[in-house]
C-alpha cells in the first residue's frame, strides 16, 4: 500500500473519532418499565342473575364501579370455618376480572400484571367474621345478606396515584 492511502485511512479514522466525540452518539436506552395507565373491570358469576354491575364514573379520581349482589340467587355448599369445622352455607361466588392497559398502549391480563385487591380498613372485619371472602386472585365470595363493603383494585407495580379502581359491593 502506498503511504498516501495509509495516510488517508488514518486521517478518516481520526476524524471520525473526533466527530463522534464532539457531537456524541445518539443512543436511546430501552426502558423496561411499563406503567399502568388504566384498569377496567368486568365481573363473572355462575349465573347472570346473581349480580348487577354498574359503571359509576369517577370517585376520588379513580374509576368507580358498583355491584349489587342478589342473595336470593345464592348457592349452597360446604365451607371450612376458622375452627376447621365443615359447615353448609349459602354463598354467592363472583370473580373480578381486571383488564390492564399500559402507557405504551399494550394490554395485559392478570398473569402479566400483578393486581392487588384491598378491602377498606372498616370492612376488614367482615372478612374476619367470615361474611365475605376476597382472595388475591379477585375471587369474591359473599356469605351474608345486608352487607356492604368497598374494594380497591390497584396495580402492584409503580404507577400514578390515579390508576386504580374502586368497587362498592352491596349484598341485598
Amino acid at each position: 500500500m502506498k503511504k498516501s492511502t495509509i495516510l488517508i485511512i488514518l486521517i478518516v479514522y481520526v476524524a471520525s473519532i473526533v466527530a463522534i466525540g464532539f457531537f456524541g452518539m445518539a443512543s436511546k436506552v430501552y426502558n423496561v418499565n411499563k406503567y399502568v395507565e388504566a384498569i377496567e373491570i368486568s365481573v363473572e358469576a355462575e349465573n347472570d342473575k346473581m349480580f348487577k354491575f354498574y359503571n359509576e364514573g369517577l370517585l376520588e379520581g379513580k374509576k368507580h364501579y358498583k355491584i349489587d349482589v342478589y342473595y336470593s340467587e345464592a348457592l349452597t355448599g360446604e365451607f371450612e370455618n376458622k375452627l376447621g369445622i365443615m359447615e353448609e352455607r349459602k354463598y354467592i361466588p363472583l370473580t373480578i376480572i381486571p383488564h390492564v392497559t399500559y402507557d405504551t398502549g399494550d394490554v395485559a391480563n392478570t398473569e402479566e400484571e400483578s393486581i392487588v385487591y384491598i378491602l377498606s380498613e372498616e370492612n376488614k372485619a367482615l372478612q374476619e367474621k367470615e361474611y365475605i371472602k376476597l382472595t388475591e386472585r379477585g375471587e369474591l365470595t359473599c356469605f351474608r345478606i345486608d352487607t356492604a363493603f368497598r374494594i380497591y383494585v390497584e396495580p402492584a407495580s409503580s404507577s400514578s396515584n390515579t390508576v386504580g379502581v374502586i368497587i362498592d359491593v352491596y349484598v341485598v
